[in-house]
């Protein structure tokens, strides 16, 4: 028995019927390869029962293992739920006690000017932003995770909060003329609804500001709630869904809106109802037609903020962050300015500059928030819960791996949970990490929590005793702070071309987000988002990447042929990896991929035979007349079975982790139908829990489990130990080499022929031959 050479056959890249390489080859009564498939893997070892992931009961366990009530587990469990009196035992008073007092009443400085804008962006009193900035900071301490958030106000969810105000002026509180003014806070975000006439007998209270302070509170006590079940079900997982260039088109498109939102206050006019579903657009007409009535005064205390905002956090602040011992409080600078040069002026009396007004003293009486209104805000509290947590718990992860150290999502979701229940108490509206104060913090040295208290001590300082001396506080300064603020959030969308060239489905995510945000509102764009980002995921899986695999040469590895210039077919045998797991959405493109790739066609194939078996049985009966009765054997359709080059099919499933039922049916189905033309169907590389669909499946009653192999290496090995090939191993390097041995009796063969006439007249004995 002789070995050829290293050839190639007619296909590029396949062994020839030959094949060897021809170096340091032992003796063929070496050491035999011992195959594993599936069935004598089972008959040798023994598995243990897989346990299945199902959310219910992975939910009921985690309920039953954290919140069953036990002497061995209440100290952990109150430490677990209490994270500050486990990390207050350990506090390093001389390292952290000074950089903590100086970052929380830098924070606390920040946090005043911040509350009080972006509360009147949510469209309730300035005061109620402090409320949040106390109520929120002063629980986050106890229950939080990270020592680098700043809890509080954040433009975001108050864009959000005032867009579903928006939605019920005229429905739950009596339709307002402007969206400018008082405590309200322009954003020009009316609904197309609200001139809508309701029923008054409807309205939750016939003072505006109040029903909206009302549905507000709603808004932080259902969000707090619904964060609160989903730690209790350990499901924070959601908002895996909301990927990074969601959440940033999301974030873009939003400040942009906010932006735009606070012209009307920059210029102090007053913006109509807004009738289009288009809301920038709208927003936008509105400012035009009413451009006119712009307060010069108004134009000129906005424009001397900005341009000081910009000059001091820009230009001083950040360009000399690393030579400053804490950054220049220039938010807090504009405010007391603006009200000290507001109150002696008298811009309010003089020239119609529209003021904060009053801020009551003291913290309001607790009070519960109108539950009624839960069937009507439930879809914008979860909107708000889910947004609120993407941001807080992204922040906190970069900081975490920034610092060193871990925090738990379930345990934040906890503390977001409790501060927006607690705040909804005292006229609070839902909470969010700010990021410049997150930055600003990290930026003065802050080292723990205990930050959050002198900021809270600061911040209740204010609503206690010097509530009333920003009365004269112009809304224009806070607009300018606000504006300034996100500038670099608008400035985001010019990542969009560097994430075209990074990954072009995220980049699209990105772009159909924003422009949902920018073209509709910001929480129909942020379902647009998100709807996007899971049919992205189906359509991936949908049309998941396929590849055919040949082996490297010498060794046991098996790699794209595409992809690898070495790596080489078996002639007869395919090996296909589908890189996707199987479910009900792409069973037909699993089966179309492997027909397709495999370069069978079974239902063309048995086509053919049934179409040549029609014209043997015409022809052998004109043969029949003629005398010529040895002509049918000489068309027998079983030659067509005989023929076929490809005999076996190995279909590498490393990369499928879950099949359901129809994906084993369609396994069930190629390997029986490959069947009826003579080719073989083999898997490889099946994990356990598609080996145990395939059992619950009763695949095992239809077809036995030897068809499936640990590796592809041992696939091949079987299929040509099958056919009188061995696999022999190679002298100078110990790997296993496929190695055809040359045996004319089981060659394949290399012309496969068919009969193409499709009929025969009655008087026509010819028929045609030619290559399949």
């Amino acid at each position: 028995m002789s070995l050829r050479s290293n050839g190639r056959s007619g296909t590029p890249g396949a062994y020839n019927n030959g094949f060897s390489d021809t170096e340091n080859i032992l003796d063929e009564t070496e050491n035999a390869i011992e195959v594993f498939n599936e069935k004598s893997l089972e008959e040798k070892f023994t598995y243990k029962k897989i346990k299945s992931d199902n959310v219910l009961k992975s939910s009921a366990n985690y309920l039953k293992k954290y919140y069953k009530p036990s002497p061995s587990c209440a100290k952990n469990y109150f430490f677990k739920r209490f994270p500050f009196f486990d990390w207050i035992r350990k506090y390093d008073i001389k390292q952290n006690f000074v950089k903590d007092l100086i970052a929380g009443l830098t924070i606390g400085i920040v946090h005043i000017p911040q509350g009080m804008a972006y509360a009147l962006m949510a469209g309730v009193p300035a005061i109620n932003g402090l409320y949040v900035s106390f109520f929120t900071v002063i629980l986050y301490v106890l229950f939080g995770t990270s020592r680098h958030l700043s809890t509080g106000t954040y433009a975001i969810v108050s864009l959000m909060v005032i867009s579903s105000l928006n939605k019920y002026s005229g429905i739950l509180y009596p339709a307002e003329g402007s969206s400018g003014g008082g405590h309200g806070g322009p954003t020009g975000h009316s609904n197309p609804t609200s001139s809508a006439k309701g029923d008054p007998s409807n309205y939750i209270s016939n003072d505006p500001v109040a029903a909206k302070v009302l549905i507000a509170m709603c808004l932080s006590l259902f969000s707090g709630v619904i964060q609160i079940i989903f730690a209790i079900l350990h499901i924070g997982a959601v908002t895996k869904y909301l990927s990074d260039s969601i959440v940033n088109g999301f974030t873009c498109g939003a400040a942009f809106h906010v932006v735009v939102s606070q012209i009307s206050t920059l210029l102090g006019i007053k913006l109509g109802d807004n009738h289009i579903p288009f809301v920038l657009i709208g927003d936008f007409i509105e400012i035009g037609k009413n451009i006119a009535n712009t307060k010069i005064a108004t134009l000129i205390i906005s424009i001397i903020s900005i341009i000081f905002l910009y000059i001091v956090k820009i230009h001083i602040n950040e360009k000399y962050k690393a030579k400053l011992p804490v950054p220049i409080p220039v938010e807090l600078i504009v405010v007391v300015v603006g009200t000290v040069a507001s109150y002696f002026g008298k811009f309010n009396q003089k020239y119609g500059v529209k003021i904060i007004g009053d801020l009551p003293l003291g913290i309001p009486t607790p009070r519960a928030p109108p539950i009624k209104l839960l069937p009507t805000l439930i879809g914008d509290s979860i909107a708000i819960a889910i947004v609120s947590f993407a941001i807080n718990v992204s922040m906190a992860k970069l900081f975490a791996k920034k610092h060193k150290y871990e925090i738990s999502a379930n345990q934040e979701l906890v503390a977001y949970g409790i501060g927006n229940i607690v705040s909804s108490f005292f006229s609070g509206f839902p909470a969010c990490v700010g990021l410049s104060r997150c930055v600003i913090l990290d930026g003065v040295g802050g080292k723990t929590q205990v930050y959050g208290i002198f900021s809270s001590i600061l911040v209740l300082v204010v609503i206690l005793f010097l509530g009333p001396l920003f009365k004269s506080l112009p809304n224009a300064c806070l607009a300018a702070i606000i504006v300034v603020a996100l500038k670099a959030m608008v400035l985001e969308v010019t990542i969009f071309p560097k994430l075209l060239k990074k990954s072009k489905m995220e980049a699209m995510g990105w772009l159909v987000t924003y422009l949902g945000v920018m073209i509709l509102d910001v929480d129909v764009g942020l379902y647009i988002g998100v709807g996007f980002s899971l049919l992205l995921v189906i359509l991936r899986s949908q049309r998941a990447r396929t590849s055919v695999l040949g082996n490297i040469p010498g060794t046991k590895v098996y790699e794209s042929i595409d992809a690898c210039d070495q790596a080489k077919e078996f002639e007869a045998i395919k090996i296909i990896r589908y890189e996707e797991s199987i479910y009900y959405a792409n069973v037909d493109n699993f089966k179309y991929k492997i027909i397709k790739l495999s370069g069978v066609n079974p239902a063309n194939v048995l086509k053919s035979i049934k179409k040549q078996k029609d014209i043997q049985e015409k022809l052998a009966k004109k043969a029949h007349e003629a005398g010529f009765d040895d002509l049918e054997s000489q068309m027998n359709p079983d030659n067509i079975h005989n023929a076929i080059k490809l005999k076996n099919i190995i279909l590498d499933f490393s990369c499928v982790n879950y099949i359901d039922s129809q994906g084993v049916n369609s396994v069930i189905q190629l390997y029986e139908i490959y069947k009826e033309i003579g080719v073989k169907l083999h898997l490889t590389y099946c994990k356990q829990t598609v080996v145990k669909s395939f059992k619950k499946q009763s695949l095992p009653e239809k077809i036995e489990l030897d068809f499936i192999y640990v590796s592809n290496d041992d696939a091949v090995t079987d299929i040509l130990k099958s056919h009188n090939k061995q696999m022999l191993p190679i002298k100078n390097n110990g790997l296993f080499q496929n190695v055809r041995i040359n045996d004319e009796d089981s060659s394949y063969p290399l012309s496969v022929y068919k009969t193409t006439r499709d009929s025969i007249e009655e008087d026509d004995n010819e028929f045609y031959i030619e290559r399949f």
